[in-house]
């Protein structure tokens, strides 16, 4: 038995009256708050005198029980719709940042820029009437170098204008 086995809301302590055992530790598993035997509990909550007492507080009670379940499932559906409503919300916002030729061109000019290999392949492949898969590592990396060659050259060339 381990010191993590027990719930977090429960403890060991001495064995109740009724001997409920917990796991063979020679004790009784019980509440923290009310220190009562957790079998206990569940053997007194299927009697018939627990079970009456039970009905007649709901027969008292019925209008506040409503009114607290009523208002337990209004804050639950506003949760809910606060939850849905963002999360439309966040939709909207990914659609229109992300749909159409405005986020393509967005992401080829990174890809443009940043010199990447997915860039590098396209050009090769165009160039030499091929598939990217069959461009090797090497040939990458000597057309990278190539390209930042041809730009520093331009820009010093902008630079002079």
């Amino acid at each position: 038995m381990n010191k993590n086995d027990i719930p977090s809301n429960k403890h060991l302590g001495s064995l109740c009256k009724r001997g409920h055992d917990w796991e063979g530790t020679g004790k009784s598993l019980r509440r923290k708050l009310s220190y009562n035997c957790i079998e206990c509990e569940k053997e007194r909550w299927k009697t018939p005198e627990y079970q009456q007492k039970k009905q007649s507080y709901r027969e008292k009670n019925r209008a506040a029980i409503n009114i607290k379940r009523n208002n337990y499932r209004k804050t639950v559906e506003s949760k809910r719709e606060g939850y849905l409503e963002q999360k439309r919300e966040d939709n909207r916002k990914y659609k229109k940042g992300t749909s159409g030729k405005a986020a393509y061109k967005r992401q080829s000019k990174r890809s443009c820029t940043e010199l990447r290999d997915s860039y590098i392949k396209g050009l090769l492949a165009r160039q030499i009437n091929t598939t990217r898969k069959c461009i090797p590592v090497l040939l990458v990396e000597a057309k990278r170098a190539e390209l930042k060659l041809y730009r520093s050259i331009r820009e010093a060339r902008h630079a002079e204008e």
